[in-house]
């Protein structure tokens, strides 16, 4: 048998149609292999991640690297680079914070301040019923806070209100007033005392120096505290209602209460409207004294007494860190009333009596 005549025998693989010869035959095949891929794959992660660590969600193999990998954009990197700085500059430029910062440091000052000598205070109580370190030798008549509770308990209340409305809740110095007074001043331009009736106490009776300085600003505050500390809220109310000016050299409450409006306190019961001027006096006692010789200037300092009881009245009815004193109704009807003065003609009487001179 010739070779031509024999059956041909093929030892090798069998033959495979090529991608160009059945293209979409290969397409599908190449799909199914894809698939079956992808899934042992998946079998295989999840076997080899049963440990506590496999709550975790499942991130793809590229995605951890390009997270962790810098920016190809250089302007990017540059921009996140300045992001943390920025934000500091932002916020150190924000005015609370200036506020907040210069705060801090008024008190880093005034602590060491404080270890310096503070001058020792003198007492200011002695057996009957008051002593203050500096009693005017004319124009005074002491009161006891006990005599004045009986009668004008709304005097001594209201007192409080318009001076020292926390004066119940601190130390001696009102940090929270003090703050306000200085972001007020500071900021807004507007002047707050920002002083307690301790650091009145303090400066008018122990001090006695009137001095707008730093140094006497922080000694008065040490003096506030460490009376605090030695007396009681009562005796420190007491011995401000006696050493607080109501002007022509009057000094105390019951001798300025004699004066103008011709009443006792040990006795007698001021009025809404009398309370409202006496307690509107200390803020400035010859600036509202309205007996002067020039007609026009004591008209000029009528009318601004008259706005300083509007001002109280409205503190006295309002509710603050105190309660209302009084309703808005009785404020209104004192307002617009006039001022419960007596005559200059009495009122000097009044002041030759107590041995004073009319200003």
């Amino acid at each position: 048998m010739t070779n031509k005549n024999r059956d041909d025998f093929y030892f090798g693989p069998p033959p495979v149609q090529s991608e160009l010869t059945n293209p979409q035959l290969f397409r599908q095949s190449q799909t199914l292999a894809d698939q079956t891929t992808s899934r042992l794959f998946h079998r295989k992660q999840t076997e080899n991640s049963s440990n506590f660590f496999d709550q975790s969600p499942e991130i793809p193999v590229g995605a951890w690297m390009n997270q962790h990998q810098p920016s190809s954009n250089p302007s990017q990197n540059h921009s996140k680079s300045r992001e943390i700085p920025s934000r500091f500059i932002t916020i150190f430029r924000n005015r609370w914070l200036r506020f907040t910062t210069f705060s801090f440091i008024f008190v880093l000052v005034l602590l060491l301040i404080l270890r310096l000598s503070i001058p020792m205070i003198a007492n200011i109580y002695a057996e009957d019923p008051i002593q203050l370190t500096q009693t005017p030798e004319k124009g005074f008549e002491p009161i006891t806070i006990q005599e004045l509770r009986k009668h004008n308990y709304l005097l001594v209340e209201t007192f409080k209100k318009v001076e020292d409305a926390r004066f119940n809740e601190h130390n001696g110095v009102d940090y929270e007033g003090l703050t306000r007074a200085i972001y007020h001043s500071t900021f807004k331009g507007k002047k707050e005392g920002g002083g307690t009736i301790t650091m009145q106490v303090a400066r008018n009776v122990v001090l006695g120096d009137l001095d707008q300085t730093l140094s006497r600003k922080l000694k008065e505050m040490g003096t506030a505290w460490n009376l605090e500390k030695k007396y009681s809220k009562d005796q420190i109310l007491e011995a401000y209602l006696n050493g607080i000016s109501f002007g022509n050299g009057i000094k105390g409450v019951q001798i300025a209460a004699k004066v103008y409006f011709g009443k006792n306190l040990k006795t007698e019961a001021l009025t809404i409207g009398e309370v409202a001027v006496l307690a509107g006096l200390p803020k400035a006692p010859e600036g509202y004294n309205m007996y002067f010789k020039d007609p026009a200037e004591s008209e000029k300092r009528r009318q601004k007494l008259d706005k300083r009881q509007a001002t109280v009245l409205m503190l006295m009815s309002r509710k603050d860190d105190m309660l209302p004193l009084i309703s808005e109704k009785e404020a209104k009807k004192w307002e617009d009333a006039p001022l419960p003065l007596q005559s200059e003609k009495k009122v000097k009487k009044a002041l030759k009596k107590n041995k004073i001179n009319l200003i």
